[in-house]
């Protein structure tokens, strides 16, 4: 029976659908798992809030469809490829729309609330709101929000929502932001709504990358409750480490990450609500950090110990992606809450957490006596997986993000540069003006607290 603390997944654009098709693989393995042990030894609801029977919207065709469970996700994207090429890889979710015009990487042209490019469609046997919108014309954004609603519907109250997106690219950026705000106004103003929004390369994804990122991080920052953001640097050189080189790799790290964070909270206790209310209870500064222990299921079991000490998994594979420094390389990252998701018993938290402080992989603010918070939950492994450690962190380097991209857009805005992209969709030039004071503001807010 669905219940206060499910969660549903919105995945948005060519990188959302992507990872999230990839995350909601790692959740069935994970459920599969858990059901496969003796019933003496399998946790109790092991991932319910994240599953919803496929048959409870659609009509099956044959009663083993009406007894699957699936993700509890809704894939949109202005594009058919990447999503039929993910959904073909992974799990399907429970809803699909999509258009076939694209966004062009323009966060103004995924923003508009009109949009070119035909009606919206839906994948075969989903929700049945998501399908009728390519037949009557509706826009995406309508599709979208439809598909949410209906599944939003399937629980006993209005679901806590993690969107993932990017913030480099058109449909991401802007439809990603535009459906945070329709969802506030809405019918999810008492909902908990984090994002997983993904940071472009610091070397350059596309040429108007710092104005989708700026104009995408002052909506979160005026919408969301929290937004844990990811580093495409970071995934890159976590997939690079482990020898799995490439988008692939980048999706199947942010999967694990995501996934390891979800499943760490037992029934009964609301993952998203416990990461805002423990790392991001300051409304000024909801931007996160998230890092986790990562290895493909590709390497070879054998080079795998049975249970490594905490110490090997923290120096190994997740220190090296934890940033110490600004991006001036002398000013430290500070942290003022951080949580810990550990594999295992409370007692292995407890050790994990031992093993952080001494570390000193992440630093905290001088003022803050009590900086960590520990969660654990004895899950069986999924295949190469061993002993694994996630961090999440509210720290310093969110200011480089922010400021980063403010910078930048305002440097484009002062050339003139690409503003004709954005105003036939009604963006001009003091909505990047307003968005970079937003990022501004926050920035110094973060100043304020940290440095």
């Amino acid at each position: 029976m669905s219940t206060a603390d499910d969660v549903l997944i919105v995945q948005v654009g060519q990188c959302g659908v992507t990872a999230g098709a990839a995350l909601s693989a790692r959740i069935c393995a994970r459920h599969d798992a858990c059901m496969a042990q003796p019933a003496s030894r399998r946790p109790r609801a092991p991932l319910d809030g994240l599953l919803v029977r496929r048959g409870r919207a659609d009509t099956p065709s044959s009663p083993a469809a009406a007894d699957e469970l699936v993700p509890r996700a809704v894939s949109v994207d202005a594009e058919p490829k990447a999503m039929h090429d993910a959904h073909k890889a992974h799990t399907k979710p429970v809803a699909a729309v999509w258009t076939e015009g694209g966004r062009g990487g323009v966060f103004a042209n995924g923003f508009a609330r009109d949009y070119g490019g035909g009606g919206a469609r839906g994948l075969p046997q989903q929700a049945s709101s998501a399908r009728r919108g390519g037949e009557s014309g509706v826009n995406l954004l309508s599709a979208a929000m439809a598909a949410v609603r209906a599944w939003a519907e399937s629980s006993a109250t209005t679901p806590d929502v993690l969107l993932l997106h990017s913030l480099a690219g058109g449909t991401g950026s802007g439809l990603g932001t535009r459906l945070l705000e329709t969802m506030r106004d809405d019918g999810f103003h008492k909902a908990f709504v984090v994002t997983a929004s993904v940071v472009p390369l610091a070397c350059g994804e596309s040429p108007i990358q710092a104005v989708n990122a700026t104009l995408s991080l002052s909506s979160l920052a005026e919408n969301a409750d929290a937004a844990l953001l990811l580093r495409n640097d970071d995934a890159v050189r976590a997939a690079t480490r482990a020898r799995e080189p490439g988008m692939q790799g980048a999706n199947a790290y942010l999967a694990a990450l995501l996934e390891r964070t979800l499943a760490a909270h037992g029934r009964g206790v609301a993952p998203l609500r416990d990461i805002v209310t423990e790392c991001a209870p300051i409304p000024a500064m909801k931007f996160l950090d998230a890092h986790t222990s990562w290895r493909p299921a590709s390497q070879p079991s054998s080079s795998l110990s049975s249970t490594p000490p905490w110490r090997e998994v923290l120096k190994a594979h997740l220190a090296p992606l934890v940033c110490r420094t600004h991006v001036d390389g002398t000013t430290p990252i500070k942290s003022i809450s951080s949580m810990a998701f550990a594999h295992g018993t409370e007692s292995d938290a407890g050790e994990a957490l031992a093993t952080l402080q001494a570390s000193r992989t992440y630093t905290h603010a001088a003022w803050q006596t009590d900086p960590w918070r520990t969660r654990s939950r004895p899950l069986p492994l999924l295949a190469g997986e061993a002993r694994h450690l996630t961090v999440i962190s509210n720290r310093s380097n969110a200011i480089d993000v922010l400021e980063g991209s403010a910078r930048r857009t305002r440097a484009l805005l002062r050339a003139g540069a690409f503003v004709h992209h954005y105003t036939p969709f009604g963006v001009d030039k003091e909505d990047w003006e307003h968005a970079c004071h937003v990022a501004e503001t926050t920035s110094d807010a973060y100043r304020a607290f940290y440095l």
